[in-house]
């Protein structure tokens, strides 16, 4: 969760980040990731949700250092204070290498993406390094609430995956994912141009449904995400409404 819908309602987790996180889960066990000791860096980790919950499938030994430069001492305390001992959280840029980098809805709030990568790259890969990352897709659907998040921009996946290539990395596993969420994304957009209402955009923090609803909704995307996986193991890039690459450091 961004720091801007930080702290969630009632405690409840929006089904889109509960699915998200089943979604990276699942890639990282399908990719033998948790067979091992793994030092982590998840760059703009925001309330850190995602990194403590992938803690449950990751060996015993990993440890993650959660980086994002919107931390304050304060923030930095209230989540040390809910947190395993293995993750550490820092707003300050960490020093050295890590086994894998985690770059989830991350770019888009970055003016100069590409620098930014490219400086991740070079001070945090080593030869042997992963990069997880994720990214909003298709520029047509920025909408009202991409600007409450503060995000610059949204992506068209192929062009992502030449700035990935172009920054040194190599595309071993990628696709789109969300799915089910891309026509009624777009539906919204259209309807919002030509029937605009001004509406309080809400955050992912301010779920509020009921637990039938909230289940139903859950299963869904649960359905779609099986189906991304799926699709990602033929190599079959279908749209969504995100879109996702597993890297390595291209060799010389």
């Amino acid at each position: 969760m961004d720091l801007l819908e930080w702290p969630p309602k009632g405690n409840k987790r929006h089904p889109w980040e509960i699915s998200r996180l089943n979604f990276f889960k699942k890639n990282i066990m399908n990719a033998h990731l948790n067979d091992r000791a793994l030092k982590i860096l998840d760059i703009g980790a925001g309330d850190g949700w995602f990194s403590r919950e992938m803690l449950n499938i990751l060996h015993p030994d990993s440890t993650i250092v959660c980086w994002d430069n919107n931390y304050n001492t304060e923030t930095i305390n209230q989540l040390s204070s809910i947190t395993n001992r293995r993750i550490k959280y820092t707003s300050l840029r960490p020093q050295g290498k890590f086994d894998l980098l985690m770059l989830l809805d991350v770019l888009e709030h970055i003016n100069d993406d590409k620098d930014f990568l490219s400086e991740a790259i070079k001070e945090h890969m080593g030869s042997n390094s992963l990069m997880l990352i994720s990214i909003p897709a298709w520029p047509m659907l920025y909408s009202k609430h991409d600007l409450h998040l503060r995000h610059v921009r949204r992506y068209k996946p192929k062009k992502f995956k030449s700035l990935l290539e172009l920054s040194g990395l190599e595309v071993l596993m990628r696709g789109g994912f969300f799915h089910s969420l891309l026509l009624p994304r777009l539906f919204s957009k259209i309807l919002s141009q030509f029937f605009y209402r001004q509406r309080n955009v809400k955050d992912i923090g301010d779920w509020q449904c009921g637990h039938v609803l909230t289940r139903l909704i859950e299963t869904a995307l649960a359905f779609d995400n099986n189906m991304s996986i799926w699709l990602t193991k033929y190599e079959m890039d279908l749209p969504g409404l995100s879109w996702w690459a597993l890297c390595k450091k291209r060799s010389l």
